[in-house]
């Protein structure tokens, strides 16, 4: 008999990777745990753990996964959106395509899945849906807006969502974690425009900081831990990682001109 189905998205590595090791390490019998996405862990087989290979950029492969898990598994328990990725680029510099591929991957794919496996929670008479977002998300930076446009996008669906489905008693909450060492930064992708670009200079700059925002990361196993967590007690709508606290914090009560000031000297600091 299946008692729980929790499905996560972005599963070859990073977060994705480290929660399926958890989850697997903690479920009991008639728990199962799914990873939806382009590739798989490599060589990795659990008699718990089923992979379905899904692109979010396209309705039909999230639909086809989707109809897989209900004729398979009959059900849907916690719903885990984390897969991801970035351009850097400025405003100017990505392509319309680009654009889309961005929001597709990013927001409109997780929506469409978290679409279809309402209706399942809704019949099962609860479920928890957590959206990973980004620090980036509550404080943008520079080369990195269309990645964190959709992220805060994110944010606010979500927010609008919970309230939506607190009557079914869905549950839906948003895992903001700040600089994470995956490979998210080696797989970051630059726009086709970048050969032209006329932002030379602030790319450099805006390399530099993120190096020195990265020097403070948090490790997959310990968002996958602390993600883990989430699913065991009662959700709220808003996690933020502990380190991050204080600068979303100071972003939302101070002038934007003092919050910059701090911003750039202490959190995003140029070292070059």
């Amino acid at each position: 008999m299946i008692k729980k189905v929790i499905i996560i998205t972005g599963v070859s590595s990073g977060i994705g990777k480290a929660f399926i090791h958890k989850a697997l390490g903690n479920t009991k019998e008639g728990e199962f745990v799914v990873g939806l996405g382009r590739t798989n862990i490599p060589d990795f087989t659990h008699e718990r753990y089923l992979f379905i290979r899904t692109d979010l950029k396209y309705s039909s492969s999230v639909k086809q996964a989707v109809q897989r898990i209900k004729k398979r598994l009959g059900r849907v328990d916690v719903l885990i959106n984390n897969a991801g990725f970035g351009y850097r680029s400025t405003v100017e510099d990505l392509s319309i395509d680009e654009m889309r591929e961005q929001f597709e991957v990013n927001l409109f794919g997780p929506l469409y899945l978290t679409s279809l496996v309402l209706p399942l929670m809704r019949k099962q008479g609860h479920g928890h849906i957590i959206n990973i977002s980004s620090v980036g998300s509550v404080v943008s930076t520079p080369t990195l807006g269309y990645y964190t446009a959709t992220k805060a996008s994110l944010d606010k669906l979500s927010e609008v969502l919970d309230q939506e489905a607190e009557k079914f008693n869905i549950k839906v909450s948003v895992l903001i974690p700040g600089a994470v060492k995956t490979d998210f930064g080696k797989n970051i992708r630059i726009p086709k425009g970048y050969s032209k670009t006329t932002y030379t200079s602030l790319y450099k700059e805006w390399q530099h900081r993120f190096a020195y925002f990265f020097k403070r990361q948090d490790t997959s196993e310990g968002v996958a831990n602390y993600l883990w967590s989430l699913i065991q007690k009662p959700a709220r709508v808003r996690y933020i990682s502990r380190r991050d606290q204080v600068m979303c914090a100071l972003k939302r009560v101070l002038p934007h001109s003092i919050f910059q000031f701090i911003f750039l000297n202490y959190f995003y600091k140029n070292e070059s």
